[in-house]
C-alpha cells in the first residue's frame, strides 16, 4: 500500500509539473510576432514565407516597386509594427520593421524581396494648368479637375492696361477662393497669369519706367492680396520684337527684383522664331513653351502641335537659350484646329478636344477619335500623342508640362487627356 501510494504521489506530482511548465510556456510565448504578410501587386498577392528562427520574410516574384499596390499584415494579439508597412514610399530589396508586442518585448524582421530590380530615382515633374476664371465651363467642370495630376494652376488672366493698372474682372476675389481653397486640399500651387487687356497696350506698359514699376507692383499686390503662391507673364505681342524686347527684359528684371522671395515667377513662351536671349532665364522658375499653334493661320489644313516640333522646341530652348532642362516645361494642347464646317469652332478655327469628340463621336466612335490625331480637316492631339509628349518629357528630364487649358478636356471620365498626363509624369 505505501508503494502504491508514494506512485501515485509521483504521477500526481509529474502531472503538476507538467501542467506548471505548460502555463509557463504559454506566459511566455513571444507576443512581439508576425503571422502573416502579404504585398498586392494590383490584382496578384505575394504571399510572404516567415522563417520564426531567423525573423525573415522572403517574396519572391516582385520584380518592380513600381507595381506595388499594397500590403496586407497580421500581427499577434496587442503587438504593433514599426514602420507602417502601409506607409513605405519605396520598397528596397530588404525593408526592416520592428514589431513591438503588448509587453514591451521587441523583434525585428527583416522583409526580403530579392527579385526586386533596381530602379534609379525618378525626379518629380511639374504639371501645370492653365484654369480660365471666366470660362464657360467653369461653373459646371469645376468639380471634375483631376487636382490630383497637377502641381500647379495658372489663373487665367489679370490683364495689362496701358498705364500700368490690372483689369482684373475675369478673376474676381471669389473665383480665386475658391480655386485656392480646393488647390490647397492638393498641395497645388495657385498663380496669377497676366496677359494684355487689348492689344498694345501690355506694350506700352512696359515703355516707360514709370507705368513700368507701377505695373511690377500692382502684380505683386495682386498676387499677395489674394494669398497666391506667385504669377505667370504671358507676353503675347509679337509686332516689332526686336524694338519692344529691351523694355519686356527691364519689366521681367524690375518684377524679379521687387517680387518676395517665396513667389514663384514663371511665363509662357513661343518657340523657335523669336530671340528671348540666354539672359531670359535667369528670372524665371519654369519657362512654359507654347508648343502648339504653328500654321494654323492659314486656309491650309495642317497639324499645329506635332510630336517632332515639340522635341525641336524643347532642345531649342536648351541648346540655344541655354535654359537649364528643370526649368524647361512642353506645352500640351487640350485643343485642336478645324477647317470642317458645322463644327463648333471659335473665331480662329480653334475647337476644344470636348468639341472634337462631340462632332465625330457618332461617327467614328469615342475611342477612335480620342486615339487619333485628326479626322478630316480637324487636327488635334489625341492620348497617344499626349502620352508620347509626356514621356519624352520623363525620359529626357525636362521639368515638366503645361497644359492650354484644362476646361478643354473631354467630359467623359475615360477619355480624358488629363488621365494620361497622370499616368505618366511623376508629380510626387
Amino acid at each position: 500500500m505505501k508503494i502504491l501510494l508514494q506512485t501515485i504521489f509521483l504521477l500526481i506530482t509529474s502531472v503538476c509539473m507538467g501542467c506548471s511548465d505548460s502555463n509557463e510556456v504559454t506566459a511566455t510565448k513571444p507576443a512581439a510576432q508576425i503571422e502573416q504578410f502579404t504585398i498586392q501587386c494590383g490584382g496578384t498577392y505575394y504571399r510572404g514565407n516567415i522563417n520564426e528562427e531567423t525573423k525573415v520574410i522572403r517574396i519572391s516574384g516582385i520584380t518592380s516597386r513600381k507595381v506595388i499596390t499594397g500590403v496586407k499584415y497580421q500581427l499577434s494579439g496587442g503587438a504593433s509594427i514599426s514602420p507602417n508597412p502601409l506607409e513605405v514610399k519605396r520598397w528596397e530589396n530588404e525593408q526592416k520593421f520592428t514589431v513591438t508586442g503588448s509587453n514591451n518585448q521587441t523583434e525585428v524582421y527583416t522583409v526580403l524581396l530579392p527579385d526586386l530590380q533596381y530602379e534609379p530615382d525618378v525626379v518629380p515633374r511639374v504639371v501645370i494648368g492653365y484654369l480660365p476664371a471666366g470660362d464657360g465651363d467653369f461653373d459646371s467642370q469645376f468639380d471634375n479637375l483631376h487636382w490630383e495630376s497637377l502641381t500647379h494652376v495658372n489663373v487665367s488672366f489679370a490683364h495689362v492696361k496701358s498705364d500700368g493698372s490690372l483689369n482684373t474682372s475675369k478673376v474676381t476675389n471669389a473665383k480665386l477662393r475658391q480655386i485656392r481653397t480646393k488647390a490647397q486640399e492638393y498641395d497645388v500651387k495657385v498663380l496669377i497669369s497676366i496677359n494684355k487687356n487689348s492689344t498694345g497696350e501690355f506694350t506700352a506698359a512696359i515703355k516707360n519706367e514709370t507705368s513700368r514699376n507701377a505695373l511690377a507692383a500692382n502684380i505683386i499686390a495682386f498676387t499677395k492680396g489674394n494669398q497666391l503662391d506667385g504669377f505667370d507673364i504671358d507676353y503675347e505681342e509679337y509686332d516689332n520684337w526686336n524694338a519692344n524686347f529691351p523694355s519686356l527684359l527691364a519689366f521681367i528684371k524690375t518684377l524679379h527684383e521687387n517680387k518676395e522671395e517665396s513667389m514663384l515667377m514663371t511665363c509662357a513662351v513661343v518657340s523657335r522664331w523669336l530671340n528671348y536671349t540666354t539672359e531670359w532665364q535667369n528670372y524665371f522658375d519654369y519657362i512654359n513653351l507654347m508648343s502648339y499653334d504653328k500654321g494654323c493661320y492659314t486656309e491650309t489644313p495642317v497639324q499645329h502641335s506635332s510630336y517632332e516640333d515639340f522635341v525641336a522646341d524643347l532642345n531649342y530652348w536648351v541648346n540655344t537659350c541655354k535654359v537649364p532642362k528643370s526649368k524647361i516645361v512642353g506645352g500640351l494642347p487640350f485643343y485642336g484646329y478645324s477647317w470642317d464646317e458645322g463644327i463648333n469652332k471659335d473665331e480662329v478655327r480653334a475647337v476644344r478636344f470636348n468639341g472634337v469628340l462631340k462632332f465625330f463621336g457618332d461617327t467614328y466612335g469615342l475611342e477612335a477619335v480620342a486615339d487619333a490625331d485628326n479626322i478630316s480637316k480637324t487636327y488635334y492631339n489625341g492620348r497617344p500623342t499626349i502620352r508620347k509628349k509626356c514621356q519624352y518629357i520623363m525620359d529626357n528630364d525636362f521639368g515638366g508640362v503645361m497644359i492650354w487649358q484644362l476646361f478643354q478636356d473631354a467630359y467623359q471620365e475615360e477619355l480624358k487627356l488629363i488621365n494620361v498626363v497622370g499616368e505618366v509624369i511623376v508629380i510626387r
